[in-house]
């Protein structure tokens, strides 16, 4: 189906990552990797912050970072959006909706 991850590139922060396998996308198996691994990285890991990234044309991944509730902060040198979202605004999000 794909894999998805964490990568500590940066201390106190962690790097999102999902690849979902062509014939299985747009069924939702990114986002709820990512909420899982959102939710690892704040309520096991404690880390303060997760980033993450995507190919500038890769809208479906960009989509997926904003339904999780991060924030697209700036663009990399290629022009790709780079995104963050912090525990508190996690633990906001998953308080106030129940959607993580």
């Amino acid at each position: 189906m794909g894999w998805c991850g964490l990568d500590g590139e940066t201390v106190g922060k962690l790097h999102i990552f999902y690849s979902i396998d062509k014939a299985f996308r747009n069924k939702g198996y990114a986002t709820q990797c990512a909420e899982k691994l959102l939710s690892y990285a704040f309520d096991v890991a404690q880390v303060p912050f997760v980033n993450g990234g995507c190919d500038k044309n890769n809208i479906a991944s960009y989509r997926v970072m904003e339904k999780l509730g991060m924030i697209k902060d700036c663009y990399d040198e290629n022009g790709a959006p780079l995104f963050f979202i912090s525990k508190e605004m996690y633990q906001e999000i998953t308080n106030n909706t129940n959607c993580l």
